[in-house]
């Protein structure tokens, strides 16, 4: 049965089944007594793959053979087709035509194929020129076109794992094992640079030889799988050479330059990465580089180049394409900005390839990433049907501030749970730059140190789980999340090895969306700077007015903040007093990317030392603002109630003698009333710094005052 939908049956009738892995058993058990017979002639040569043969022999003996299968074929099933097959002379010089006919029509004669042009299942055998041809026409011919609509292709996830699965060495490899790299050494170079310009269309940055050394490792080896042709087709031909001289029994002369010693080709290859690895290593200009290369190599940190960008369990393993680009350009040690920047949150420089901007604890991006892994660690244990709570409380008791159960699972082991402590750290710190093993550092100094004593006797055991910025995890949180993928495979009834594969692949993509994200946040965002000098004044709708509201009425003296326009409350006379702040809101720009229009390093160290020197000027103008409201009170609780009425009274006269005949006669009726002592005027809720004030009369006058003890106002 092939296909069925619940409406039609489509049955097997004759023939195997496509893919079917015993349909090639099946077809071997029907003609094997036929290969028999032919062999029981005693032929040079005869070798069938399913119905494709090759055997070598004199004329006469090919006779003989071509009679049998005609004779024989047909009873098991196996027809001749004289159109498709080749009659050749080993001796170059026999230019006679093949002696067996197959009727008179021309259309269906055996094919006579020169010497220098023999091939044999897509292998060719002939002179150095003709394979040469042969490759670049079955290997390059329609790969350019191809890679070229893959590089068009708007997706660079997609892309680039098209390109490493489809049609960089993969494509080369049925040439790699059955031809001589000297043969074809001038297309593989060609075929190289079609994937290293893919590679670098895709991402969008041209790479310098030891960059894409790199990117030709295996993805284990902190690569991108893109593996060059010329470095690995001598090991794919010499392994197959001695596996085919296995399977066949017998015995070959080995070429001069082959080594005597066989490696599968799998691991010759990684062999090879490996020593490649170390070089670039010893290469490495500085730290930084040399710690970038070996963290990128451990377990796992591959996981979002090697994941199938697909919805079928969630969006874990999608990325956008500038999230993916950015990641791998973290990875390969590449500059994700053309020159240094301060960073815009926190003022610390960012490098250009924005390590600062992975580790910067400003505008909550650390907690970001941190709560991604946590909640997707969280469903995987909640697949595994285990309970899990998220940031448990209570776990070591009645503390504040310490929850290390970012995911607590109520049973784990030996009858008690387990508490997941989630953390990430960036290997590229000056602090961390030279520590062989930063993930496994960490959990011990920041995690392990601060908790274990305290979970002792408790009925949790505790668990870091502490992953790096590139990728890589502490041996720690490796097993207990094979354990958790496992407790998760046989609940769903999944297979343990593709689930496993699969979640790894989710937390390495959900891992690198986070530090990508956090770089492109602090690169490409918004700048919070100060005001240019020759930007325009801010205008009114940006001032922060404060209305302070003084009842001089006989009732209880009181004091509000309301809106900028005063207020006018019954039975009592009301003085507002407005403050103006002097400086405007911080201004809001675009980080314009364009070189032209960046500023120069020296411009932007003026703008920080004279931003730095306002804020210096500001906090000691504050200072000593809250220094005399602090003394003013100390002596307001000092004087006695009479002393306090008579230094309002001084206060208002004050007042009167500078303002319009308006506000006098207000005053001199609030003062002629007979007032009770009352407490010292309470400040506002607004807290201003000392800029000036502005004083609104009822007549509309404005006078410049200075800031004096108890929030009043004297000319």
């Amino acid at each position: 049965m092939l296909l069925y939908d619940h409406l039609h049956i489509i049955l097997s009738l004759a023939g195997v089944q496509q893919g079917d892995p015993l349909g090639p058993l099946y077809f071997w058990c029907g003609i094997m007594s036929l290969v028999n017979e032919i062999q029981a002639l005693n032929p040079v040569y005869n070798k069938w793959y399913m119905d494709d043969g090759g055997i070598v022999g004199d004329v006469e003996l090919l006779q003989k053979v071509w009679d049998l299968i005609k004779t024989r074929g047909p009873d098991l099933g196996l027809h001749l087709n004289a159109s498709k097959c080749e009659w050749s002379w080993l001796n170059p010089e026999c230019k006679l035509p093949c002696p067996i006919r197959n009727g008179n029509v021309d259309a269906d004669q055996i094919k006579l194929v020169p010497h220098a042009e023999i091939q044999m299942l897509g292998v060719p055998l002939g002179s150095d020129h003709f394979v040469s041809d042969f490759v670049s026409k079955k290997l390059l011919g329609r790969l350019s076109a191809t890679v070229d609509k893959l590089v068009d292709f708007e997706d660079s996830q997609a892309a680039t794992y098209l390109l490493r699965v489809s049609y960089s060495i993969v494509r080369a490899v049925h040439f790699m094992r059955t031809v001589p790299l000297s043969q074809w050494v001038e297309q593989a170079k060609t075929f190289d640079s079609m994937v290293r310009k893919a590679i670098e269309d895709i991402l969008g940055c041209p790479m310098s030889d030891l960059t894409f050394a790199q990117a030709s490792l295996t993805p284990k080896l902190g690569g991108l799988g893109l593996r060059k042709t010329v470095e690995h087709a001598d090991l794919a031909f010499f392994a197959s050479w001695h596996e085919s001289q296995l399977t066949a029994h017998e015995t070959w002369t080995p070429r001069a330059d082959q080594p005597k010693s066989y490696l599968p080709q799998k691991q010759a290859s990684f062999n090879f990465d490996t020593s490649m690895h170390a070089y670039l290593v010893d290469q490495a200009p500085n730290d930084r580089e040399a710690q970038r290369l070996r963290r990128s190599a451990q377990p796992h940190a591959c996981g979002y180049i090697t994941a199938t960008p697909s919805s079928e369990d969630g969006y874990d393993t999608v990325m956008k394409p500038r999230i993916f680009r950015v990641a791998v350009l973290y990875r390969l040690g590449l500059a994700v900005i053309p020159e240094p920047i301060p960073c815009p949150l926190c003022e610390q420089p960012i490098n250009v390839f924005g390590d600062h901007a992975t580790c910067c604890a400003k505008s909550g991006d650390l907690i970001v990433r941190h709560n991604a892994i946590r909640n997707l660690v969280d469903n995987i244990a909640a697949h595994g049907m285990l309970a899990p709570v998220m940031e448990k409380k209570g776990i070591l008791g009645p503390t504040s501030g310490r929850r290390p159960g970012d995911v607590s699972i109520p049973l784990w082991s030996q009858g008690k749970g387990l508490a997941i402590d989630v953390a990430a750290t960036s290997p590229l710190t000056l602090s961390s730059v030279r520590l062989p093993e930063p993930c496994e550092e960490y959990a011990v100094s920041q995690k392990h140190k601060k908790y274990d004593l305290s979970f002792e006797g408790t009925q949790y055991e505790f668990c870091a789980m502490v992953f790096e910025t590139l990728g890589a995890i502490n041996e720690e949180g490796q097993d207990v999340l094979r354990c958790l993928f496992r407790y998760a495979a046989k609940r769903l009834g999944l297979e343990f090895s593709s689930y496993c594969a699969r979640a790894w692949a989710r937390l390495s993509c959900t891992l690198q969306r986070m530090v990508s994200q956090s770089i492109l946040t602090r690169i490409d965002g918004r700048e919070f700077r100060e005001p240019m000098p020759d930007a325009p004044a801010a205008n009114a709708s940006a001032l922060i007015p404060t209305t302070v509201v003084f009842h001089t009425t006989p009732s209880t003296h009181t004091t509000s903040t309301t809106a900028p326009t005063a207020t006018t409350t019954a039975h009592s006379t009301t003085v507002s007093v407005t403050t103006v702040t002097t400086t405007s809101l911080p201004s809001v720009r675009v980080l314009d990317r364009a070189p032209h229009n960046r500023q120069s390093s020296a411009q932007r160290e003026k703008e920080r030392t004279e931003r730095d020197q306002r804020e210096k000027d500001h906090h000691s103008a504050s200072s000593s603002w809250r220094a005399r409201e602090r003394e003013e009170k100390r002596d307001v609780h000092l004087l006695s109630p009479c002393v306090s009425q008579e230094r309002e009274q001084k206060r208002d006269i004050c007042v009167l003698q500078e303002s319009s005949p308006l506000l006098r006669e207000i005053a001199n009726t609030g003062a002629n009333t007979q007032r009770p002592p009352q407490h010292p005027l309470p400040r506002t809720q607004t807290r201003t710094p000392p800029h000036h004030r502005v004083v609104n009369t009822p007549t509309q006058h404005h006078t410049l005052l200075s800031p004096t003890p108890q929030n009043r106002v004297v000319v």
